[in-house]
């Protein structure tokens, strides 16, 4: 019998880290979506910087080599303007890598710019646009739920 339980607790808990991992690049997305709502461009710099972190070290997203680029070039992006451009290919390919791995514990929502023609991904269905910020906050529409 422990030789039937011991490598099911291995699985259990090797599959247990690879999820917090997974959560820990989707939380720093979601900060970095903030910081870009907030016109933050200090906080947005931080945060991005710590989504470049979490993926070089998330077992799961770390394989899809085109969001890593994605996720560099918004990383050495300069300014606000720039970091908000680099944002729009990376929300596009979170959403594709998300849906690909386990679902999340809360729902997530694609919501779309038609102003920018850009997607991005947020916790909550309120529209609060990373693209334009205080200028136009609440454009925007959901596109697709996750759950």
């Amino acid at each position: 019998m422990k030789k039937i339980l011991f490598p099911f607790l291995i699985l259990l808990l090797i599959s247990a880290s690879c999820s917090q991992q997974s959560k820990g690049l989707l939380n720093s997305y979601l900060s970095s979506k903030e910081a870009l709502v907030s016109s933050d461009e200090q906080a947005a710099k931080t945060a991005i910087s710590k989504m470049n972190e979490s993926f070089k070290s998330d077992a799961k997203y770390s394989k899809n080599k085109e969001l890593g680029a994605a996720i560099a070039r918004l990383n050495e992006a300069g300014d606000l303007k720039s970091q908000r451009n680099a944002f729009a290919l990376v929300s596009v390919l979170m959403w594709n890598a998300t849906k690909e791995n386990p679902k999340p514990s809360k729902p997530l929502y694609y919501q779309y710019c038609p102003m920018k023609d850009a997607y991005w991904i947020s916790e909550s269905s309120t529209i609060e646009n990373p693209y334009y910020g205080d200028e136009m906050l609440e454009c925007g529409v959901v596109k697709d739920v996750l759950k």
